[in-house]
């Protein structure tokens, strides 16, 4: 015998599931009495008893309320995007770990083939026994390269964990998105206005929760993430090539002069020119997928510790100066022209 549904609010009324509909603001998130947007295997009624027994035990937990809410919408989402397929499908949770349990098995429950990738930090990483639930471990977007372009119907981002890598966070949405997938991102604080221009999509839904936490909701589409791709890719060789202004104005004094003394301007330029291809290195390391040249980010280290190696040549005997200064020039000979 299942359990009759109650109502259930958070903040207020601003968000309800009531009559079988979460509704935000007045807005319907996700209507489990609609049985003609439902073409999968698993009835309306049963999707809805589901879905109720899943938030009524996170709405009774001590869990803080904003987690409450934006499980509720996140758990509709998924219902929603899981009853419009009738195929095998794998979805993609990063930053979920409290619910990624909760997140496969509703996955399994529209079919023992469909599955859900998780990105783990190595240091909370648990082993698990589900058959639907496939962990990566690692901290960031670059452990994610070994999937498949356009491969999750739906891609569940904390964006805590990339606030100073927004912008790369998107297009990797977008590259992992299947065309019309979902992706749904989440996290704490205000939704500011930085993130409403990037979030300019078709479709944008959302759910602003105070100063505690948002989720907003998007389609992926394939002819977006390309033009995406080229404007960030422009975007980063501009930064590109102002910190490489800074690095040759310095190496122009410090391959035509030769040290003195310790503390003489040769010594100051060259720590300029390693300050400026640090710059380079770090932002290269963080868009590396926006090159077709995947060997960039490696030659960007190999100059930088060129630099390194002639600037401790210049303080030890210099005997081998020489092989040093014409090391670098060869290494920024063909960085330069990796960057064009």
């Amino acid at each position: 015998m299942t359990d009759p549904i109650k109502d259930i609010y958070l903040y207020g009324e601003s968000l309800v599931f009531t009559g079988g509909r979460l509704v935000f603001e007045g807005n319907v998130i996700y209507d489990f009495n609609d049985r003609y947007g439902n073409i999968s295997s698993i009835g309306m009624e049963q999707q809805a008893q589901v879905y109720y027994q899943l938030i009524k035990q996170i709405y009774e937990s001590d869990l803080p309320r904003i987690i409450q809410a934006q499980t509720m919408v996140i758990f509709a989402e998924i219902f929603k995007t899981m009853s419009s397929r009738n195929a095998s499908v794998a979805l993609l949770s990063v930053g979920g770990d409290l619910l990624n349990s909760a997140y496969a098995n509703v996955v399994g429950m529209f079919g023992k083939d469909n599955l859900l990738y998780e990105l783990c930090d190595k240091n909370n990483y648990r082993p698990n026994s589900s058959d639907n639930r496939i962990s990566i471990i690692g901290t960031s977007f670059q452990d994610l390269e070994v999937l498949t372009d356009k491969a999750f119907v739906a891609v569940l981002i904390n964006v805590d964990l990339f606030r100073d890598r927004f912008e790369s966070m998107l297009y990797e949405c977008n590259r992992l998105a299947a065309k019309n997938g979902q992706v749904i991102l989440y996290g704490s604080g205000m939704y500011g206005v930085e993130l409403n221009q990037l979030l300019s999509a078709d479709g944008l839904r959302l759910y602003p929760f105070g100063t505690e936490g948002f989720i907003a909701s998007f389609g992926s589409k394939e002819s977006s993430a390309v033009s995406y791709k080229e404007t960030l890719k422009e975007q980063v060789m501009d930064l590109i090539h102002s910190y490489n202004q800074e690095v040759f104005q310095a190496l122009q004094y410090v391959l035509s002069n030769y040290p003195i003394s310790q503390q003489d301007e040769w010594h100051t330029s060259i720590d300029c020119a390693i300050e400026g291809m640090s710059r380079a290195e770090v932002l290269i390391a963080q868009y590396y997928m926006l090159f077709d040249n995947i060997d960039l980010k490696y030659q960007t280290n190999e100059l930088k510790n060129a630099m390194l190696d002639f600037k401790y040549e210049a303080y030890l005997n210099r005997r081998h100066y020489d092989f040093f200064q014409a090391a670098l020039y060869d290494y920024y000979n063909k960085w330069t022209e990796s960057i064009v």
